[in-house]
C-alpha cells in the first residue's frame, strides 16, 4: 500500500524536512562542490541529490548520511541534528518540550 508522506507527517515536520534539506545545500556550498559532484562523490543520481536538498521526504536515511559523508566526511548526523536544533532555537526558543521520552510519550517506550 503506497502512502502519501504529505497526508502522514504534519505541517512542521514537512516544514522541518524541507529545512534539512536548504542546511545540506548550504552545506554543500560551502565546501565547494557543484550538486553533480557531490552526486558522484556519493554515488547517487544527481536526480536523488537534487531531491535531498529540496527536502524529498521519499529519501532513505541511508542515502541522506552518505551524501552528507560525501560533501564533507566530518559531518556527522549527531551535527546535523545539533545544527537543526540550533536553527529552531533561535527561531522558537527551547524545544526540549519536543524530546521524544517514555515519559511524555509511553508509546515510544521500546
Amino acid at each position: 500500500m503506497k502512502v502519501l508522506n504529505s497526508k502522514v507527517l504534519s505541517k512542521e515536520k514537512s516544514q522541518e524536512i524541507l529545512e534539512i534539506g536548504s542546511m545540506i545545500c548550504a552545506l554543500r556550498e560551502a565546501a565547494g562542490l557543484s550538486q553533480s559532484e557531490a552526486a558522484i562523490r556519493s554515488a547517487v543520481s544527481r536526480n536523488t541529490a537534487y531531491r535531498i536538498e529540496i527536502g524529498d521526504e521519499g529519501v532513505s536515511i541511508g542515502v541522506l548520511l552518505r551524501y552528507i559523508q560525501a560533501i564533507q566526511p566530518d559531518f556527522s548526523l549527531g551535527t546535523l541534528a545539533r545544527w537543526i536544533t540550533n536553527s529552531h532555537d533561535k527561531k522558537n526558543g527551547d524545544l526540549s518540550s519536543d524530546l521524544v521520552s517514555t515519559r511524555n510519550n509511553p508509546d515510544y517506550d521500546f
